[in-house]
């Protein structure tokens, strides 16, 4: 048996907050988690809304029901299966989305924001696609596996990582968060990690850290 591709064309969905204009200084892509949705992120950011920054948040396109059949319907950016294919998919998808926003405002500082699973999305996307950014905020999540953070030639290593965590996420216990600190200071990047007090969540303290680093 032989599994086959064809592409075809699929309508995503996103929201944004703020005007995109020659007064905007700052675009925030912000990537949501595995079961969450655009509007549910666009929610938890609610706090970094500015007149003079952009905030746009995609959606993964693949949507499902939380509770089996009904219920909270919610997104992901992708499963193990076909995984490349959903990659290509998903990256295709957000590089259309940061040229139509850099065809309106070329000169924006960009930041990529991703929270739990969102973050392995947001490096991924960085790593492999030839966008620029000026600064990477990953939250509650772990970076795409197979990025080499050794590679001087891939664009990711090249701009300011902060790492940001709750004290209190269950998924991510402290143990974790020193692996990852010493495997990113053995490297020499820019990288910083920031701990705050909370849960797997984006909550008031996690978004004072992040206005920080606007």
């Amino acid at each position: 048996m032989k599994a086959n591709h064809i592409r075809v064309s699929k309508t995503a969905r996103y929201y944004t907050e703020g005007d995109l204009n020659k007064n905007t200084k700052v675009v925030v892509f912000l990537l949501h988690g595995y079961g969450q949705t655009a509007l549910s992120m666009m929610k938890s950011c609610a706090g970094l809304k500015s007149d003079s920054r952009f905030l746009i948040a995609p959606e993964g396109l693949s949507r499902f029901y939380w509770e089996q059949f009904s219920g909270k319907v919610v997104a992901s950016w992708m499963t193990s299966d076909d995984r490349e294919t959903e990659i290509s998919d998903y990256t295709r998808y957000l590089n259309k989305l940061y040229d139509q926003v850099q065809s309106i405002s070329p000169d924006c500082k960009m930041i990529c924001l991703g929270f739990s699973q969102g973050v392995a999305t947001g490096t991924r996307w960085v790593s492999r696609n030839q966008r620029k950014f000026q600064k990477i905020i990953s939250i509650a999540g772990a970076p795409a596996k197979e990025i080499d953070w050794n590679d001087p030639t891939d664009p990711i290593n090249s701009i300011p990582h902060l790492y940001i965590v709750g004290n209190d996420d269950r998924w991510i216990d402290e143990k974790a968060i020193d692996r990852t600190r010493a495997k990113f200071d053995a490297t020499g990047l820019n990288f910083e990690i920031e701990i705050f007090e909370g849960d797997h969540s984006i909550n008031d303290e996690a978004t004072a850290i992040i206005l920080q680093h606007l």
